[in-house]
């Protein structure tokens, strides 16, 4: 119940019909640009209207922070410390998991990432 309580807050977000803020943790996985290795963590989001706020924890007590654009399907966001970068992700309608890719100012790499919405 609360998965679609939560996916139908998303959407009504999603579409400017309204302005509520919702809070979601989801299940990081993707591609270290760098190393080209698999990594996995924690994202927080915050969204209110069409603005989003994120968080990443990894492991090693790494963090990152964000904010991002929602328009549609798509989500951009510019994050950092330790790379200043930027990801473009689609929101998969019916599950809510964010596909992405990302790029960092200091590479002329492409990477992956997707969030999968924990319960």
């Amino acid at each position: 119940m609360h998965k679609i309580i939560r996916a139908v807050l998303l959407v009504l977000c999603l579409c400017g019909v309204t302005t509520i803020a919702q809070a979601a943790q989801c299940k990081v996985r993707g591609t270290d640009i760098a190393s080209g290795k698999p990594y996995e963590g924690r994202v927080s989001t915050n969204v209110i209207g069409k603005i989003i706020k994120v968080e990443w924890d990894m492991p090693g007590g790494v963090h990152y922070s964000g904010s991002g654009i929602i328009d549609g399907d798509a989500v951009a966001i510019y994050f950092k410390p330790g790379y200043n970068a930027v990801a473009l992700y689609r929101i998969e309608r019916g599950t809510g998991v964010f596909h992405g890719t990302w790029t960092a100012l200091s590479s002329d790499d492409i990477a992956i990432e997707d969030w999968i919405p924990l319960k």
